[in-house]
């Protein structure tokens, strides 16, 4: 029967297929992001990469390979949520939500088209109600849930960081490296780390470390003070969640 991963297969043929996204391109996604996890003390998979280690990793379904799948990660995670007063009252240096947005799609893959997605509702919502007018100026690090490699380039897409179709060629810019415009999984993302059911909490308390400045060696080399987490759930990215934080 289908599972996460059988729908993860043909979402990235069709991705491909409809846009010319290479298997080169989706790679880039692995490399880049273990390399990050290298510098992370609490990730699960940390390597240091080519793209032909992972196109010649071990196949999955077809187009998937093994490198390009999220590992199954043990993990534990609490966060504190508080009035304005109160923060104050608990941190010198409290993090504010301010947007968030949450969307879900129907169940049956038949009746969807899988390359559009609801993070696109999500982070309206959540640009809406922070304020975001243009995400790729505005938001300084994002912390993505990208089970699959090649995910992370269409959610580049639906968060407005590039055009439809452009997820490998803004990749391949390395805008999103730990020293890009707009760095995308510092901490390593979920290829690294992917305790199933907290893994969206995960990338909302490393976008808050972000903010804190207490990322360690993997904080970005610049000054954060709006950062996005994004988490997903469901075949083929159903349910989308998106937060924005800042200082």
């Amino acid at each position: 029967g289908l599972n996460e991963t059988i729908a993860a297969a043909l979402q990235m043929r069709e991705y491909m297929d409809r846009y010319g996204i290479t298997e080169e391109q989706c790679a880039r996604v692995v490399v880049k992001n273990l390399k990050n996890a290298l510098r992370n003390p609490y990730a699960h998979v940390k390597k240091k990469l080519e793209i032909e280690d992972v196109l010649d990793s071990e196949p999955v379904l077809e187009p998937l390979k093994k490198l390009e799948c999220a590992p199954k990660s043990e993990g534990i995670i609490a966060m504190l949520l508080a009035r304005e007063d109160v923060a104050k009252r608990l941190t010198p240096k409290p993090v504010w939500l301010k947007g968030y947005g949450s969307s879900i799609d129907t169940f049956y893959l038949g009746d969807r088209d899988l390359l559009d997605t609801q993070l696109k509702n999500a982070a309206k919502m959540a640009y809406n109600m922070a304020g975001i007018k243009d995400p790729k100026k505005e938001l300084d690090v994002i912390e993505m849930c990208e089970p699959y490699a090649f995910q992370e380039l269409l959610w580049y897409e639906d968060l407005g960081l590039c055009d439809k179709g452009m997820g490998g060629e803004f990749i391949e810019s390395t805008s999103t490296e730990m020293n890009g415009d707009i760095p995308v999984n510092p901490s390593g993302g979920v290829l690294a780390t992917n305790p199933y059911v907290s893994r969206g909490l995960y990338r909302l308390a490393e976008a808050f470390l972000q903010v804190r400045g207490e990322a360690g060696q993997r904080q970005v080399d610049k000054k954060v003070n709006t950062a996005l987490a994004h988490s997903t759930h469901g075949f083929a990215g159903q349910c989308h969640a998106v937060a924005i934080i800042g200082s």
